[in-house]
């Protein structure tokens, strides 16, 4: 599902497979790999809600003025990210 939100528009993907706790997954993935697509989502999204056990994710971005310095931190976390992956 996908629509508009004040300042945006927001994705929501749900599964019907058991879900997982979301919030054992910090900032970086895990070095076997694991939370690495929760880490690109929370890079990119403005805002990400997690519901039903986390079977379902909602994702905002902000596309009406979205300050230059945050797209460029994502830009860097990504890059970072990529060589990290890539080593």
């Amino acid at each position: 599902m996908f629509g508009t939100c004040r300042g945006g528009v927001f994705v929501t993907v749900k599964d019907e497979g058991k879900g997982f706790d979301y919030a054992r997954y910090g900032e970086l993935p895990e070095t076997d790999g694991a939370g690495e697509g929760i880490f690109v989502m929370r890079s990119l999204a403005d805002r990400m809600v997690f519901s039903d056990e986390g079977r379902e994710v909602r994702m905002e971005f902000v596309v009406n003025g979205i300050d230059p310095a945050d797209a460029l931190e994502r830009i860097s976390v990504l890059q970072s990210f990529r060589t990290l992956v890539a080593a």
